[in-house]
């Protein structure tokens, strides 16, 4: 019977001896840089080997200490040897040594966006490296990429997406981050599309005194707190009244690991609250004394709906401007009865 297996080994040295272990591969298939050593996960920086029988000799492969090279060589192996049990002729790639496949380099480093960064960084390198793989379906390794795949392709894919300028600066600085992490740095931040810097608007006493007007009390608090602390809207969702010193008059912006939250540039401040806001929080608490987050959801977990509930505030105090253009549900529709509006 035609031998249809191969695994991956890994030499690390773990408390000054060296030791071939098992590396940890999950079951999506990704392979993580850790192994199984003495009943225990550690992880152990070291080179990984590709193992396989060949007309009953154990074959040894060594490799780096890339996982997506590792990840790489496995998938291809497997292929080829299933391909030859099945009596096909097989000529294994000669040109691709020293390459790394763009598939896998993307999957490994949108593993580690995911896990330390925030959601929505996660989120927006996943859709600029998947623009990137889509525009350039010639490119199966990383070193494929060439600066008229970024400056031509990439772009194009972006502008015919409809993405605004800032959106498409902001894409292409994901993509550069990804290849200089990759040793590969075909662009850099200067290339990135331009975009103009908007001023920043403020809104009139009577425009907030309307908003608030139209706000139930619980939406007023939460509305006054984004005012007069100026936190970020992360930073509000994850508040807690742990955080909050009623007595001081401040509130501290702290990373809490065990709710996926970190500050900004990992920035850990106290900020003071204006009097008229604190009074508000301590009637608010006295209010509901047993709860974690200050402005949870229904289900007292981190309400990620703010904004939306901004713009709902907003269109029941008749504050809509009456010319957004947005979709509902798949449908056209605009700011002048549709909770939609830009200015907020």
């Amino acid at each position: 019977m035609a031998n249809r297996v191969a695994w991956l080994s890994k030499r690390v040295k773990i408390g000054g001896q060296w030791f071939v272990r098992k590396p940890i591969i999950k079951p999506t298939g990704f392979v993580t840089g850790k192994v199984e050593h003495n009943g225990q996960t550690v992880h152990a920086p070291g080179t990984f080997v590709l193992e396989w029988y060949e007309a009953g000799k154990r074959q040894r492969k060594p490799l780096s200490e890339s996982t997506s090279e590792a990840q790489d060589a496995l998938r291809k192996k497997l292929q080829t040897l299933e391909a030859r049990a099945h009596g096909l002729t097989v000529v294994e790639d000669k040109g691709s040594k020293g390459k790394v496949s763009l598939e896998a380099a993307v999957r490994e480093y949108l593993e580690e966006v995911k896990l330390n960064r925030a959601q929505k960084t996660h989120l927006a390198y996943k859709r600029a490296l998947g623009m990137v793989v889509s525009a350039n379906p010639g490119c199966d390794f990383v070193q494929d990429l060439e600066r008229r795949n970024l400056m031509v392709n990439f772009i194009r894919a972006m502008k015919e997406a409809g993405l605004g300028d800032r959106t498409q600066n902001n894409l292409f600085g994901a993509i550069v981050t990804f290849l200089h992490a990759q040793d590969h740095p075909v662009v850099t931040r200067k290339d990135a599309p331009d975009y103009t810097e908007t001023e920043i608007e403020t809104y009139s006493t009577e425009e907030l005194g309307q908003l608030f007007g139209a706000c139930t009390p619980a939406e007023r608090l939460v509305f006054q707190f984004f005012l007069g602390t100026g936190c970020r809207e992360r930073e509000v969702m994850f508040a807690t009244w742990k955080d909050v010193d009623l007595t001081a008059g401040t509130f501290t912006v702290k990373a809490k690991p065990a709710m996926g939250f970190k500050p900004k540039d990992s920035e850990e401040r106290t900020i003071p609250i204006p009097s008229s806001l604190v009074g508000d929080l301590k009637a608010w608490r006295a209010m509901h004394p047993k709860l974690l987050l200050i402005f949870p959801n229904g289900q007292d977990r981190p309400n990620g709906h703010l904004l939306r509930d901004l713009k709902n505030v907003a269109l029941r105090g008749e504050l809509n401007c009456g010319h957004c253009n947005s979709e509902h549900f798949g449908k056209p529709v605009t700011c002048k009865d549709h909770a939609v509006c830009e200015q907020f």
